[in-house]
């Protein structure tokens, strides 16, 4: 066992002074050429390894429809492209895609629907607070400009990541761009998010969504617990509470000393 600062990682592969570290060593698209060059195969990761999502406080953005409008104002494949640099795909749900759940819901971007959607839901113009740490920010202010295309005001807060936390459980930001490591159980995400202990979404009434997540964790039948899981979905697409964002996956580097390992399939 060889104890190396992160950062010294792949410059430690390159030397030879390190032939493995684990879950296939992550690697940024930034990194990606100098491994090359130094003799490093990269791979790319066949599982997705990050979910994003666009957290949303429902106190202060009470109408699901201004909520929607929001999801349909952002442009995810312009978003997912900066962040993943090609190793992403947008998605309309938090199932993680390849797992043995699935879900036919699907996105695409519609300004003229979102303005309508503004109308409907009575937004009056006021100006929300959107949270992000500094690594972010250009994910931030382009979602400001496709916001504002749609006629949503955004003023951003770059804030570090325990500071963003506390302060969407606390209710001071209107909205923050986090990510997570996704799991292949259909209630990764959900299950923990919509509990009295822990509704930091603030949503008004948790009782429909505990409602679906308990009938989801008793059902024994695959084919019952995947309808469950479809109808979850769809009364989430229109409640938005949170907005689901994309699934990204990384690369991995291989080192030509060890052997044997499935790197794309570690994580």
């Amino acid at each position: 066992v060889t104890v190396i600062d992160k950062s010294n990682l792949l410059s430690s592969l390159i030397s030879g002074d390190l032939d493995y570290y684990a879950f296939g060593g992550n690697l940024s698209m930034d990194d990606a050429e100098t491994a090359k060059a130094g003799g490093i195969e990269v791979l790319e990761g066949e599982v997705p390894n990050t979910f994003y999502e666009l957290m949303l406080n429902c106190e202060t953005i009470p109408s699901a429809e201004v909520r929607r409008a929001i999801d349909l104002a952002l442009d995810k494949e312009a978003l997912c492209l900066q962040s993943t640099h090609g190793l992403g795909e947008p998605t309309a749900t938090d199932v993680t895609p390849g797992t043995e759940y699935t879900c036919s819901l699907t996105w695409q971007r519609d300004v003229e629907g979102a303005k309508t959607l503004l109308e409907q839901g009575g937004y009056d113009g006021r100006t929300y607070t959107l949270a992000c740490t500094s690594n972010r920010s250009g994910l931030a202010a382009l979602m400001q400009q496709e916001l504002a295309e749609a006629g949503v005001a955004v003023v951003i807060e770059t804030v570090d990541s325990a500071t963003l936390f506390a302060g969407m459980a606390d209710g001071k930001y209107d909205m923050a761009i986090a990510s997570h490591t996704p799991g292949a159980l259909p209630l990764w995400f959900t299950a923990s998010r919509f509990a009295e202990g822990n509704n930091i979404f603030h949503v008004a009434d948790l009782t429909p969504y505990t409602d679906y997540i308990s009938a989801i964790q008793e059902e024994a039948d695959q084919t019952r617990r995947q309808a469950l899981v479809t109808e979850f979905q769809a009364f989430l697409a229109r409640e938005r509470p949170f907005i689901p964002l994309w699934f990204s996956r990384t690369l991995h580097v291989q080192s030509p000393t060890v052997d044997g390992i499935d790197y794309p399939s570690s994580t």
